[in-house]
């Protein structure tokens, strides 16, 4: 095996190792968890469509370096869901794909790019 993916390994099997670790939901998630898991995978793929590095898409939702690892790799007990909303409000995204609802609302919340607003 490639000494260098030997390495990566390791790294990856280390139970107290947290970055670059994409979470995922829980099993029994809640409906905020749900909708901010959303939001922080249409950030991920607004990064990866527009092929942005991580400082690019931090410079472009207002957070710092840390704070957009923990966005893009889904660790999102580090935010409210309005931040999230605040950083997507930042992308010029307009997608039906993925909307998101507030509770106890009739109406969803949509991602709406800057220059519609």
């Amino acid at each position: 095996m490639d000494k260098k993916f030997e390495e990566h390994l390791k790294k990856f099997e280390d139970p107290n190792y947290q970055e670059e670790v994409n979470f995922a939901l829980p099993e029994n998630s809640t409906f905020e968890q749900k909708n901010k898991y959303k939001l922080c995978k249409q950030i991920l793929r607004y990064q990866k469509i527009n092929n942005l590095t991580d400082k690019e898409i931090a410079d472009k939702i207002d957070l710092n370096l840390s704070e957009v690892k923990n966005v893009l790799y889904c660790h999102i007990d580090e935010f409210t869901l309005d931040q999230l909303e605040h950083c997507i409000s930042k992308l010029p995204i307009f997608t039906l794909e993925t909307p998101i609802i507030k509770e106890n609302s009739s109406y969803p919340l949509w991602s709406i790019p800057s220059i519609l607003k």
